[in-house]
């Protein structure tokens, strides 16, 4: 790899790439602070991009805002199912 080519891409910040990525994309802290009265309740993202957030119904299934049911037959799973993955 060119080496200005390696040192533009180390000067790129982490979100900067992340936010301009068209893919949603969220970051969970694994090792979250005990203390918070918000741990085991959702789960809370420490960063979304702005493509997850233009998509409200999928910001809402990841964070657990959506309690609809699913609009498809069959056995989907539940957001329960995702936290504990």
């Amino acid at each position: 790899m060119d080496a200005e080519a390696l040192q533009d891409f180390n000067a790129l910040p982490l979100v900067e790439a992340l936010d301009a990525d068209s893919r949603p994309t969220f970051v969970v802290d694994l090792d979250p602070d005990e203390t918070s009265p918000a741990v085991g309740k959702s789960i809370l993202p420490v960063f979304c991009n702005a493509a997850l957030l233009s998509h409200e119904q999928l910001f809402d299934a990841v964070t657990g805002g959506s309690t609809g049911a699913p609009s498809s037959g069959g056995e989907q799973p539940t957001y329960a199912d995702f936290k504990n993955w």
